[in-house]
C-alpha cells in the first residue's frame, strides 16, 4: 500500500508542482517512503517541508517523521536533533508529549540518564493519554533504577502495575522490580514478582525471559523453597540448554538438589558445571560442592579427592580456602587428627585473614585438648 502511494503522489507532484495540496502530498511522500525503509529519499522530502520559509502547518509533523527517518537509519544524534527542534520551535504542537517522551528514550538509551529523568518527571505530571501514560511510566521507573534512585523507580513501576492492569509493559515491570529487590536482598518481594514475569503472558523476549527464569530459581533457593527452586532452575536448563546462563542454572539445580540431600543428582548437576568450562570461579564453585556431596555421603576419601581439585585446578582465594577447611574436617571424619591439625594449620599459613581462619583456629584447639 506504501509502495502504491509512491508511485500516486510522485505522479501527482510531477503534474501539480503548484497546486495547493503540493505541501501536504510531499509530505505524505515522505511519511510512504519512510514506511518503505527508503530513509534517505523520505527525509529529503520531511526536511523541504520543515525547514520551508514561511513555515509549513506541517512544519511540526515533518520533523516528528524526520526523527523517525534518522532512528531507522541509526542515526540517534539526528534523530535527537529533530525531537528537540520540534519542542523548541512549536510550542502548540499536539506532537510534544510524544516526542518529548521519544527523546527521552533516545537520552536513556545513550546513557545520559538526568536529563532523560528531568524530562520524564515533567511529562509524567500532565500526561493523560492512557497509551502514553504507561510508556511514561515504565521509562522513568527504569531511568531511576538506573540512576541509582531505586525507590523511585519502584515507586513508579508499582505504579503502572496499579494504574494499568492490562498494559503489555507489565511483564517488564515485574522483571525489573524482581532484579532490584534482589539486589536489595528483598528476597520474598523479588521472588512474588519473578513469578509474575516468567508467567505473564505474551511471554518476555528472551533476554529477558531468561535472566527472569534463573533469577527466580536463585531467590527461590535463597527463601528456602528448595523444591521451587529446582523445578525452575531444571525448566532453564531443559529451555535454554545453549543459553549464556546454562552453567549457572546447572550450579543452581544443583545446589537445590544438595539441599534437598539428593546428593548423587546433585554431583552429575555440578559435573555438568564442569563440562567443558574454563576455570573460572563458577567451576570453582561446582567443585567445591561436589566435595560437599561426597562428604555428606560419608565417602570421605572421595571428598578428599574433590577438595583437593579446588586447590589444583581453580585458584580462587575463597574456594581454596572453604576447601582447605572441610579437608580438615573430612581428616577429621576418618580419624586422622593429626593430619587434620597439620590441614587447618596449612590454611591458617595461606590465608591467615580470610573469614575461616577463624574456624581453623578454634579447630586446632579442639583437637590439641
Amino acid at each position: 500500500a506504501h509502495e502504491e502511494a509512491v508511485a500516486q503522489l510522485n505522479t501527482f507532484l510531477k503534474n501539480n508542482p503548484t497546486h495547493p495540496k503540493a505541501n501536504y502530498a510531499r509530505f505524505y511522500l515522505g511519511v510512504s517512503l519512510s514506511r518503505t525503509g527508503k530513509y534517505q529519499e523520505a527525509i529529503s522530502h520531511l526536511q523541504a517541508i520543515a525547514d520551508a520559509k514561511p513555515a509549513s502547518e506541517l512544519a511540526d509533523r515533518a520533523r516528528y517523521e524526520w526523527a523517525w527517518c534518522a532512528k531507522g537509519m541509526n542515526d540517534n544524534a539526528t534523530a535527537m536533533a529533530q525531537y528537540q527542534a520540534l519542542l523548541d520551535q512549536y510550542p502548540k504542537s499536539g506532537l510534544r508529549q510524544r516526542a518529548g517522551f521519544e527523546l527521552s528514550e533516545l537520552e536513556s538509551d545513550a546513557g545520559t540518564l538526568e536529563p532523560a529523568i528531568a524530562r520524564l518527571e515533567k511529562l509524567i505530571k500532565d500526561v493523560k493519554d492512557n497509551e502514553l501514560r504507561p510508556q511514561l511510566l515504565y521509562r522513568l521507573g527504569w531511568c531511576q533504577i538506573a540512576h541509582d534512585a531505586p525507590e523511585k523507580g519502584l515507586e513508579h513501576l508499582e505504579q503502572l502495575i496499579s494504574e494499568f492492569p492490562d498494559s503489555e509493559l507489565l511483564g517488564l515491570a515485574h522483571y525489573h522490580i524482581g532484579q532490584t529487590c534482589l539486589k536489595r536482598k528483598e528476597y520474598t518481594k523479588s521472588k512474588k514478582n519473578f513469578e509474575l514475569a516468567v508467567a505473564f503472558k505474551p511471554p518476555l523476549a528472551s533476554e529477558f525471559a531468561e535472566i527472569a527464569l534463573l533469577r527466580l530459581g536463585e531467590v527461590q533457593g535463597l527463601t528456602g523453597d528448595w523444591a521451587a527452586s529446582l523445578a525452575s532452575c531444571s525448566t532453564f536448563v531443559k529451555t535454554y540448554p545453549e543459553g549464556a546462563w546454562i552453567r549457572r542454572a546447572q550450579l543452581g539445580q544443583g545446589w537445590a538438589q544438595e539441599n534437598l540431600k539428593q546428593y548423587e543428582d546433585a554431583i552429575a548437576s555440578y559435573r555438568l558445571v564442569l563440562k567443558g568450562a574454563g576455570s573460572d570461579e563458577t567451576a570453582a564453585r561446582a567443585q567445591f560442592q561436589i566435595g560437599e556431596c561426597y562428604f555428606a555421603l560419608k565417602d570421605f576419601d572421595r571428598a578428599l579427592r574433590e577438595f583437593l581439585n579446588v586447590e589444583v585446578k581453580y585458584p580462587f582465594p575463597e574456594w581454596v580456602s572453604k576447601s582447605m577447611l572441610e579437608m580438615g574436617r573430612t581428616l577429621e571424619q576418618k580419624g586422622d587428627k593429626i593430619l587434620a591439625v597439620e590441614q587447618y594449620e596449612l590454611l591458617l599459613q595461606k590465608f591467615p585473614d580470610h573469614d575461616v581462619a577463624g574456624l581453623a583456629k578454634k579447630r586446632i584447639a579442639a583437637l590439641s585438648k
